[in-house]
């Protein structure tokens, strides 16, 4: 289970869980991933802008590309699979210019993280006009984008353990190769080797000897 925050009523936590986790369901996400990444705002469905890329990623008809993405402006080109070829449906784009339009260049967020807040808004905007059906038509916003409250999740560099050198085998002496003569030859069939030759000098057949 989910463990609820103290001092807050948990009753109301537990509803609340429970319509994300049903809201993922209908989108087709498992409810851990509905539980951290889905905030439902008003009866709407705010999703963290790498739920929703891995929706479009994921999707077998959609898929998209980022052409530019800077502190300035992130631009993201959105294909459709046609006939096993890729498609262009359009690109969307948002810019500085357009979160100063909006308000949002106050916001802390906005100012720590441009990069990250400028992708976010062109992926949104990019599903709401080429990828609808991802969320089968329910309109669905990134973080922030309803609440104006915002979670960023940074990719630290995280340095790899250093494999340890493999132990080298204990190094063995060489041993040498049993040297294998001829195998003896039984001394019975020697005898009867002979006589099957001279039988031949002969003119005999080989059981001549049986009958002598």
């Amino acid at each position: 289970m989910f463990k609820t925050e103290s001092g807050t009523n948990q009753l109301k936590q537990l509803s609340q869980a429970c319509v994300k986790i049903v809201a993922g369901i209908e989108f087709g996400i498992q409810p851990f991933a509905s539980m951290r990444g889905i905030n439902i705002i008003n009866g709407n469905a705010e999703m963290s802008s790498n739920l929703m890329a891995a929706k479009v990623k994921k999707h077998p008809k959609y898929d998209y590309r980022v052409v530019t993405s800077s502190n300035d402006e992130c631009t993201l080109e959105f294909f459709q699979f046609i006939a096993g070829k890729s498609v262009s449906l359009g690109k969307s784009t948002w810019t500085i210019n357009d979160a100063k339009r909006a308000g949002l260049t106050r916001n802390p967020t906005w100012q720590k993280f441009p990069m990250n807040m400028r992708f976010a808004r062109a992926l949104s905007n990019g599903v709401h006009f080429y990828t609808p059906d991802v969320f089968y038509g329910t309109p669905v916003y990134v973080e922030g984008e309803i609440s104006g409250e915002f979670e960023v999740q940074t990719q630290e560099s995280v340095e790899e353990p250093e494999t340890p050198a493999p132990t080298p085998a204990p190094k063995q002496d060489p041993v040498e190769a049993e040297i294998v003569g001829d195998e003896p030859i039984d001394p019975l069939e020697r005898v009867f080797t002979e006589i099957s030759d001279l039988a031949d000098e002969m003119g005999k057949s080989r059981d001549w000897f049986v009958s002598v």
